[in-house]
Order: C-alpha cells, then structure tokens, then sequence
C-alpha cells in the first residue's frame, strides 16, 4: 500500500511539523478528475476553503479555476501563473498560507442524490469534521473499498463515523505491519553494533519506539480530521493483495462486501472465499471485461474498488428456487455462468392454504436455520429449515418428535395446499436445499 501520508498522520498525533510527502501532479486549465483521480477537485476545494473560489468543486480546472488559483499566487508571494505547479500546491496544502480576508465556506451537500440511501442516524457533524463534499468523497471511497454497506449521502452521521472508524483501524493496523516487516528487512540485513553504555544512559529514546507510540495516538474514532483526508484522497490504497479460493481473512471479506455492494451477492459476506465466491468475481470479470479467473489478481482489485465498476444484474448463486404455487413444485435451477436458465431439479411441495397464502414475490433467502427447527405456533419439529424471507421457510414435513417419524398426513398432502405458508418437501429434497443452496440464494414465488 503507499504509504505517503503516514508521515503527516504521524506529525499530526505530535503536533508537530514535518516535511510534506504529498507527490503533487502539475494542473492547469483543461485538466478534468477521473474516477481514480480527485486532484483537481482537492484543489478547487482548498481554493474555496481560503475564499479563493466561490461556488462548488467540480474537478473541471476551467477559467475560474484559472483565476483563483492566480489570485492565490499573487497574494502568497509566488508567480501568478494560474498552474499548479508543485511549489504552488505545497503551499496551498500547508498551513503557512495567506487566506483572503473573508474566506468564503465550502458549500455544503444537504441533500441525497436521487438514487441514495440517507443515513437514518444523520446528525449534525463534529465541529473538527469536514461536512458536505469531503464528507460525501469519503463516504464513497468507503463504499467503493468495502469498508461500508451505505451508499454516499454527504451527512456525516453515526454510521459514518463508525465505517470510517473501521476504516482508520484498518489502516493503522496496515502501517504497524508494514513498519515491523520494514524493521525485519532491515535488521536481517545489518548487523547491529553493540550500543554504546553512553547512549544506554543518556535518556534517547530509539526510533522505532518513536513510531510505535506516535501510531498509538493517532485518533481512530471516526473523527475526519484533514490528515485522515489527505490520507484517503491521495495516501491508501485499497488493494492490498491479491485473493484466492480457499483463503479466509479480512481482505476477502471487505471483498466480499464490495461484491454485495455492487448487487453479485445478497449474503455470504463472511470472510471465506469459496465456491459461492469464485462465482461471483467470474461473473464480475465477465461484467467488467476481464480475464474470468474466478481469482481476484490485481487488475480485478482495482476494477472492483473503483467508481469504475459495473454493478450486477442478477444475484450471482449456484442455484435459484422457483416455487410454482399452482403445480406446488419447487423448481431448481442452476448458474450456467451468464444466467439461470439450467433446470435441475423439480420437487413435489406443499405451499400455504388458502387462509394461510404462501406470500408471491422474489426473496433473496437468508438460507440456513438449523437442521432441527420447532414450530410453536404448529407444535411440530420440522427438519432442514432454509429461510427464504421472516418466517417462510423450506423444511420438511412434519414431526410430532425429533426422534420419530414424520407425520402421515403431512407426507400425504405433499403435492396439495396444506401448509401455514412455508414451503414444505420430503425430507430428502428439504436436505438437498439444504445442503447444496447458498444463502442469499434467489427464491421466485409465483402462481
């Protein structure tokens, strides 16, 4: 991962100031931001900030831009070129420059975009916190890097404050490894000298003690201070490795999340990359272009972690359920790759009464329930239980014990009406689900 900001992270936490490590890129007018690069909006903000520029950031450096930003040179002592040249934007990023006498305040987004999803626990930001654009850059890289399941809204709430917590931590802990595995290398590599009984006694403290105290103290609660900032916009990078079937970590599972986020996968965010998974990134590279490995190398990684990133138009599973209220069957069909139109298997069922209606729709099922489920509103055991949406199941027919035979009534009627509103089966299809679907797994019923 770069690392270019650890440095400042670090002065921060001691007050300090150290040498900028920020590597600049030299903008001037006709320079437009990508997906994958914010520079020219970091700058406009800057220039808004310091009551430079007025209006909203857009990252298009265009003759307004131009103008600010030589407003900016002419009353900080440097050449009013209107580029940003490297000299330029140190200074601008740094706290030894001149604002205008009356800094005009960064607009603020007040509202969601059409297609969001507000945070519910919104509340008025901290006072160190950057509100409005800063806060709806962050809450998207957090979304793009699997670090949150909420979609960008610009109000800085609770749960912002904790995905960006989760986010920080990460991140720290990130740069604690790498600073250890730094100090192996370098100790494999030298010999170290015997330490001098001067130095011993002296009270000098050595350096790697330094770094691990001034980690230590670098807030991770969530608080957008501009370090953390600078850090997001221009420091981290979200691929840390690549990713294989059969690993289980904290990488894969912010993979996953970010799959889930993109709509590949409605559940199985659990941090073990197995079959479920490999579906999901081949369906993925396919989407978006790329080799359909299955495996998440490094031009997959990037893809997924971008704006850039073709969101799914199905659920991705091994098997989808079709439940047929008026054949009472449960059709099963498999992933081919591309869709779902494999059939492969047809189960005699029992649906809900009349009075008792198995609700239609399409459910992504949370899955799995236990082998042995009780029935207290039937007074019954049932097995296999595989919920597909609050208390509609797939299970078997019905026990009066766990330890005796199912009911012959319930065995008979497979084929009729005759449930509460589950969906019920033989013991061996139930198992079949059971053992073979994958939660979050698409489940239509219809008539």
């Amino acid at each position: 991962m770069m690392r270019r900001f650890l440095a400042a992270l670090l002065a921060a936490a001691l007050l300090l100031t150290l040498p900028a490590l920020a590597e600049y890129r030299q903008l001037q007018k006709g320079d437009r931001d990508t997906s994958e690069n914010w520079d020219v909006f970091s700058l406009q903000t800057q220039l808004i900030q310091l009551g430079y520029l007025s209006g909203t950031a857009d990252g298009d450096f265009g003759s307004r831009t131009e103008t600010a930003l030589k407003d900016f040179q002419e009353a900080n002592g440097l050449e009013a070129t209107g580029i940003a040249d490297v000299e330029t934007q140190k200074l601008l990023f740094s706290d030894q420059n001149v604002a205008r006498a009356t800094p005009t305040p960064a607009p603020l987004i007040t509202t969601a975009p059409a297609d969001g999803t507000a945070d519910a626990s919104a509340t008025a930001a901290p006072a160190d916190a950057q509100a409005g654009n800063d806060t709806y850059i962050v809450q998207q890289y957090l979304y793009n890097w699997g670090f949150s399941d909420n979609k960008p809204d610009g109000k800085f709430g609770n749960q912002t404050k904790a995905d960006l917590s989760g986010f920080q931590k990460y991140a720290i802990s990130d740069m604690q490894q790498y600073t250890n595995a730094q100090r192996a290398a370098t100790a494999a590599q030298v010999t170290p000298e015997p330490t001098p009984a001067a130095t011993i006694f002296s009270g000098e403290i050595p350096m790697a003690q330094v770094e691990d105290q001034l980690m230590n103290t670098i807030p991770t609660d969530g608080t957008l201070t501009a370090e953390w900032l600078d850090y997001i916009l221009n420091g981290f990078d979200p691929v840390a490795s690549e990713l294989k079937n059969g690993e289980t970590s904290a990488e894969v599972k912010r993979m996953q999340r970010r799959l889930k986020a993109l709509k590949y996968i409605a559940a199985g965010v659990d941090g073990g990359y197995g079959a479920h998974t490999e579906l999901a990134v081949k369906y993925f590279q396919k989407r978006n272009g790329l080799s359909e490995s299955g495996q998440c190398d490094q031009a997959t990684l990037e893809c997924m972690y971008s704006n850039a990133a073709v969101e799914s138009d199905v659920y991705v599973s091994k098997y989808m359920a079709k439940v047929s209220v008026s054949d009472q069957r449960v059709y099963i069909y498999e992933w081919t790759g591309s869709d779902y139109s494999n059939k492969v298997h047809s189960f005699v069922c029992s649906t809900g009464t009349t009075a008792n209606p198995t609700p239609l729709g399409t459910f992504q099922a949370p899955g799995r329930n236990g082998e042995w489920y009780w029935m207290a509103d039937s007074y019954v055991w049932v097995r296999y239980a595989f919920v597909i949406d609050g208390g509609i199941f797939f299970h078997s027919v019905l026990y009066p014990t766990k330890s005796g035979e199912p009911t012959k009534t319930s065995v008979r009627n497979l084929g009729k009406r005759a449930s509460h509103g589950c969906i019920r089966l033989s013991v061996e299809d139930a198992k079949w689900i059971y053992d073979n679907c994958y939660n979050g797994m698409t489940v239509v019923i219809y008539e």
